[in-house]
């Protein structure tokens, strides 16, 4: 996404998520400045990668996800959005 001539990683990060939620975050400067990850494609990877270890364990848990009605599985997006929402100032 990113090769597109003037779109960034944030905005590239916000295509993908819209287009698959299950497996893209956004990586934006909120993320960045709170949780350091790198506004890069190795931080993006990092990210997505951590959203998804948790969104595994809390289906492997059972939590209920509110975003999609409470029993259905979490996406990475879920969770990126939780966490947003967590360290948002």
């Amino acid at each position: 996404m990113r090769a597109l001539n003037g779109l960034g990683l944030s905005f590239a990060s916000k295509h993908l998520r819209m287009l698959w939620p299950r497996y893209c975050p956004v990586l934006d400067s909120v993320l960045h400045e709170h949780l350091d990850y790198s506004l890069n494609s190795t931080g993006y990877t990092n990210l997505a990668r951590d959203c998804r270890i948790v969104a595994m364990y809390l289906d492997e848990q059972g939590v209920p996800n509110p975003a999609r009605g409470n029993a259905a599985e979490w996406y990475v997006a879920d969770v990126e959005a939780a966490v947003f929402t967590l360290v948002r100032p």
